[in-house]
């Protein structure tokens, strides 16, 4: 039978079959500190560290636990080091992709945790060997967990010529508004990932989101595998929140983030909601909520602190995810996920990108979606449309989203039956005006932003709710912009948007004529 080079500590006392892994199963299904004992054999450069004892990082309000773990396999034992740096590798073995911050796995976790509090009675009672931060008697354990195995395949569903074309079309398109990821740095892991440097499944589930929505971009040559790529990026994604052993990383808080975004695109209204609302959850979960600024790899060894990089990349993760709660949960009228004690720093501006802008309309969104009696909603809509001239320009899909956030508070102002004042009126045509002359641009261009029909369609409800002689005005203009998106598009959703359109406008000329046959009898 072929036994592991090397068994781990807790195997070895306890007599116990071990695979060699760092950790290895059996200390991973009981949940035993997994150590190996030094060796002086040649090391190769690896990122790797002790996973089940996670040092903690200690700020205002929170514990904190990051550990340079990245989901590839872990390296066999004797072969890895602890001190989270990179040492020269032979020739013969392949080139290791720059270490960045998304190779992190992270645990958040309150001070006033279960499990927090066992390594604070542990520091009270001034133990010899502080207890790790850890989840010590979470359950009775009388079953084993079910760990996933997921095989890293994209490489065997697309080539790399192929992931560049279709990524460089998601950077055109989508990085801009949403930058999470940088080009160059994600180019050159996708080369080493190609290369057979495994650059771990949490990589591979990003990749085939990006290349799915670079895809969907791409609409004269779409990828044939796209639909593979997204229930690859499911599965790794889904495992990475259901099943042990967990290890978020940054590149997993990306995924489901982009997840959202492409079920935003492509599926119905709950899918894309609950997705970014995992983000969110994950992003708490990673501390992205908190301005960290180190890492501590081993109580050994002083904390290493963040690069400006790794630190800016945190934060546009961050902000991007809060943004898009904020808007997915507004479209719906359903809660936000509200985190406590937000003090990631906004991210910086950067030629090229859009995010701050984003965030700032976002944050014109009121923050009570609840629609409860108490909402001011005639202040909210006065401050948003006196605020949204502030945000400038953008790109082309940016007006649309602007007009999107003034729907969602005329919505609400409509639900109390409260009216919009005379400059109030002017200011939303003016809105849709410009979005719908957007969206005609990007209709030409064949783009697959949902708000190219959605906001168009929503222009038609609000002019007909608005029900003045000015809105009336732009109702042709609207409905010919709806005819030409649904010929363009050709499917069902731009079919039967246009069908319930012209029902809706029949029925308003009808009650039209109607008004001027009874004013004609007075007369």
């Amino acid at each position: 039978r072929v036994r592991s080079k090397k068994a781990c500590d807790s195997c070895r006392q306890r007599k116990r079959k071990c695979d060699g892994n760092r950790p290895c199963g059996t200390c991973m299904r009981y949940e035993y500190e997994c150590t190996y004992p030094k060796t002086n054999r040649r090391k190769h450069a690896t990122i790797t560290n002790d996973p089940t004892s996670p040092p903690v990082a200690e700020g205002p309000g929170s514990y904190t636990a990051l550990s340079p773990v990245s989901s590839e396999k872990p390296p066999n034992p004797g072969e890895g080091h602890n001190d989270g740096t990179l040492e020269q590798k032979s020739d013969s073995q392949p080139s290791v992709a720059p270490r960045d911050m998304t190779q992190y796995k992270c645990r958040f976790i309150g001070p006033g945790s279960a499990v927090a509090f066992t390594r604070d009675v542990g520091v009270d009672l001034q133990l010899s060997s502080v207890p790790r931060l850890h989840s010590y008697a979470w359950n009775t354990g009388m079953r084993l967990e079910n760990i996933p195995r997921i095989d890293s395949r994209i490489t065997t569903l697309i080539s790399l010529d192929c992931c560049q074309r279709f990524s460089s079309a998601y950077f055109q398109a989508v990085n801009p508004l949403f930058p999470l990821l940088d080009a160059e740095q994600y180019a050159t892991q996708c080369a080493h990932h190609w290369s057979r440097a495994n650059a771990g499944t949490d990589f591979e589930a990003v990749v085939s989101i990006v290349i799915a929505l670079g895809s969907l971009f791409s609409p004269q040559m779409p990828c044939l595998a796209e639909a593979e790529l997204v229930g690859h990026a499911h599965t790794i994604l889904d495992a990475a929140i259901s099943q042990p052993p967990t290890t978020l990383s940054l590149y997993i808080v990306i995924g489901w983030i982009l997840l959202s975004l492409y079920q935003r695109l492509t599926t119905r209204p709950t899918i894309s909601w609950m997705s970014i609302n995992i983000a969110m959850h994950l992003a708490e979960s990673t501390g992205l909520h908190q301005e960290i600024v180190s890492v501590q790899n081993d109580r050994n060894v002083p904390p290493r602190v963040l690069e400006p990089e790794e630190l800016e990349t945190r934060r546009r993760v961050f902000w991007v995810a809060w943004s898009l709660n904020r808007f997915f949960a507004g479209e719906m009228a359903r809660s936000r996920v509200k985190l406590n004690n937000i003090h990631c720093l906004k991210p910086a501006q950067k030629e090229g990108d859009f995010v701050n802008k984003l965030i700032s309309l976002t944050e014109l969104i009121p923050d009570n979606v609840g629609y409860s009696v108490n909402n001011d909603v005639e202040a909210d809509m006065k401050t948003l449309l006196e605020k949204l001239p502030d945000l400038g320009d953008g790109p082309p899909i940016f007006s649309l989203l602007k007009a999107d956030v003034c729907f969602q508070c005329y919505r609400r102002l409509r639900l109390f039956r409260r009216g919009l004042k005379g400059e109030q009126t002017e200011s939303i045509l003016g809105v849709i005006r410009s979005s719908v002359a957007e969206a005609r641009k990007l209709c030409n261009e064949q783009q697959p932003w949902w708000n190219i029909l959605s906001t168009t369609f929503q222009s038609l409800l609000v002019l007909i709710s608005i029900n003045t002689a000015s809105s009336i005005s732009l109702i042709p203009d609207v409905t010919q912009a709806l005819g030409e998106i649904a010929a363009g598009y050709n499917t069902h959703n731009a079919r039967e948007a246009l069908q319930i359109s012209q029902q809706m406008v029949r029925k308003l000329l009808e009650r039209k004529r109607e008004e001027v046959c009874a004013l004609e009898n007075a007369s």
